[in-house]
């Protein structure tokens, strides 16, 4: 039996009894009969219980006419609360932290009923409740005036602590904005995440931040790993630990691992074992924090003695509200209140510690500064030392100088005319390479002929008729060999005179669709009469709204003929090595030609399925001489003079070329350009 009477605040769990319906099914009515336990301490305390709990007691009022019963478990997932009178049940409440915070009878943090009563009447009460977490429920009966005089208190204590954490993090974002020591950042990001946990249990971050988001209640203790997790990064930055001591560091990624672990296990809903880790953990971190502070002290870390206080007091804090929560000491303000009045104390003295350091590196950075600003006037004096040496022999360097520029100048205009030469002298060995090669076959062959000569001498005096026909047929080979070198030689010449004369005398407008027709024609006739046994799929593409534009067209003609003739011969080595190699159903050589137009640009594309040009030497390929054909294939001037005619044009070839793959070579040439000239 409770009995209330005006001026009493009362933690009634002595005198309630309490009853754990293992079926989650039983009514009021059905339960009302079935036998409860008496409580023996002021907080009851069932650890964790998945099953609804149900207490019951009497309360009767002495002299006052309202009463108010308050249930300090913001978190409770479930609670409904039940007044039995002369038979008669009423429902006086039913909600729980998974239920909008507007429903609630009475506006307030904790769960709130109020109670009428005629001085001297009796009533019963039944409370059914179910949590994720602990059962740890103080139930207490105030009367009016003691109910307004404490809340007074209680509201007044966290306006205090919620204006102490606001300044804090005020305070302390303006330093981080100011210097961007990383020390700050960690640290405001746990004032914010310690500031959500404590608001979330106390059930105030209910209330003011999220009363229309009961979901993220049961997220609450998710703010604990988070907050862990933050400090031991801030304990790391702060104290040096992973540069310093690298146990103490191992150890803490140890501690941080497992705090992730245990987020993840709350977000799965594992709330008994998660929440009886996280009261462990949280009680081995702040050993642990201690631990390296005192270390850090003792390896001459001057601020962390502020660190090594902080968490003292806190961890004292931290086991006087466990304890107080397990009735091992009475429930009183300042232990009901404790754990925050330590969190409080261990953000300013976390404050003081950060700030102590700054001050530390401020005077280290006076210090240093004066050091440069000696170290300055100490060079400034030599400097004035070295400018009065120096002032008299600049007089008599300056003849010196003038006449090295002279000879600088001089021996700039001679590398100059040396790097020209040596130009001329690549160009000139390129070209004499190539043409030494068909001359000296030439040359071979006119020997050979010269000595069948003398043998067709002596053969003929003999009349072995079948020994001449032998030696005229030889004559007639090796004639028609000096004839194709000599022709080669003559390719060479006719491919230097074009690349020295690029472009034609006129300018004409043409449709660039019609020249890509007919001179694609011409290349694929001239593959196909070279050798017409071979394989060919090409291709073509015309854009119908490619424009007529004013070009030189033998010159562009020369340049596709040039492009496709290097795709059919790209194309057709690929297949010709594949069916070397044996393998089956090789890719036949495809070439396609084509145009398009856009943002008044013409493009005209050349692909081949062909080998593709590898990425090392696609820098040299429009290089005058430079070939990739064998000997006798090809003279190496084709892309030089395309790349000359076509930048002539003031466009630009575009090379995309995968080995193994193929080849695209693409000109694009402005339209706008062309039109003016």
């Amino acid at each position: 039996m409770v009995k209330v009477k005006s001026g009493d605040r009362l933690f009634i769990g002595k005198s309630i009894e309490y009853f754990i319906d293992t079926t989650n099914e039983l009514m009021i009515q059905e339960v009302m009969d079935k036998p409860f336990v008496k409580s023996t301490t002021d907080i009851l305390n069932l650890g964790h219980v998945a099953s609804h709990v149900w207490t019951r007691f009497n309360v009767v009022s002495e002299n006052e006419r309202e009463v108010f019963l308050e249930i300090n478990a913001p978190l409770i997932q479930q609670l409904e609360i039940f007044e039995v009178k002369e038979n008669k049940v009423l429902n006086l409440f039913k909600g729980g932290a998974g239920i909008s915070f507007g429903q609630r009878p009475i506006h307030s943090e904790n769960w709130l009923i109020d109670i009428k009563l005629d001085p001297g009447e009796k009533t019963a009460l039944y409370i059914k409740g179910q949590s994720y977490y602990p059962y740890q429920i103080p139930i207490v009966i105030s009367s009016k005036n003691k109910f307004v005089e404490d809340s007074k208190r209680h509201y007044l204590f966290w306006g205090i602590y919620m204006g102490v954490m606001l300044f804090a993090f005020i305070y302390n974002f303006f330093i981080y904005l100011s210097i961007k020591e990383r020390s700050y950042l960690y640290y405001l990001i746990y004032i914010v995440s310690s500031m959500a946990f404590y608001l979330g249990l106390s059930g105030f971050g209910f209330w003011l931040f999220w009363s229309d988001s009961p979901i993220f209640n049961p997220m609450v203790p998710i703010f604990v790993s988070i907050t862990n997790c933050v400090i031991i990064l801030f304990t790391f930055d702060f104290l040096q630990i992973d540069k310093k001591q690298k146990g103490l560091y191992y150890t803490g990624c140890i501690f941080f691992v497992i705090f992730v672990i245990l987020a993840i296990m709350n977000l799965l809903k594992m709330y008994e074992i998660a929440l009886n880790l996280s009261q462990l953990m949280s009680l081995l971190i702040c050993f642990y924090f201690i631990t390296a502070g005192f270390i850090s002290l003792k390896n001459g870390v001057a601020t962390a003695k502020y660190y090594v206080l902080a968490w003292t007091l806190f961890l004292i804090m931290v086991v006087v509200f466990i304890l107080t929560l397990n009735n091992v000491l009475p429930t009183t303000f300042f232990t009901t209140h404790g754990i925050f009045i330590g969190h409080m104390t261990e953000v300013a003295l976390l404050s003081f510690a950060l700030a102590d350091k700054i001050n530390k590196l401020k005077k280290e950075n006076e210090l240093s500064q004066l050091r440069v600003i000696e170290s300055l006037r100490e060079k400034e004096k030599m400097q004035l030392e070295l400018n009065q040496e120096l002032e008299g022999k600049v007089k008599e360097r300056t003849f010196e100088l003038e006449k090295t520029i002279t000879n600088l100048k001089e021996a700039q205009n001679q590398l100059v005319q040396a790097e020209k030469m040596a130009s001329l002298g690549q160009l000139t060995a390129g070209i004499a390479h190539e043409i030494q090669n068909p001359l000296n076959f030439v040359n071979n062959f006119a020997d050979i002929n010269r000595e069948l000569l003398e043998d067709l001498k002596n053969v003929v005096k003999t009349g072995n008729h079948e020994e001449i026909d032998d030696i005229i047929s030889n004559l007639t080979d090796n004639e028609n060999k000096v004839l194709h070198h000599g022709g080669r030689a003559s390719s060479i010449v006719k491919g230097m005179l074009q690349h020295s004369r690029t472009r034609g005398n006129n300018k004409e407008k043409i449709n660039l669709n019609t020249l890509c027709d007919e001179y694609g024609k011409l290349a694929f006739a001239g593959f196909k009469g070279n050798d017409n046994s071979l394989e060919m799929n090409f291709m073509t593409e015309f854009d119908p709204n490619v424009k007529e534009i004013m070009i030189y067209p033998q010159d562009i003609g020369r340049t596709i003929l040039n492009f496709l003739n290097n795709a059919f011969y790209a194309a057709t080595i690929r297949y010709s090595a594949e069916k070397e190699r044996g393998v089956s159903n090789p890719e036949k050589p495809i070439v396609k030609l084509s145009t398009h137009m856009e943002n008044d640009r013409i493009f005209i594309s050349v692909m081949d399925n062909g080998q593709g040009v590898p990425n090392e030497i696609k820098d040299k390929i429009f290089q005058p001489f430079f070939t990739t054909k064998p000997t006798g294939k090809g003279t190496g001037l084709g892309l030089s003079l395309s790349y000359d005619i076509i930048h002539a044009h003031g466009g630009e070839i575009l090379v995309d070329s995968k080995e193994g793959m193929g080849t695209t070579f693409t000109i694009s040439i402005p339209f706008a350009q062309n039109e003016k000239q």
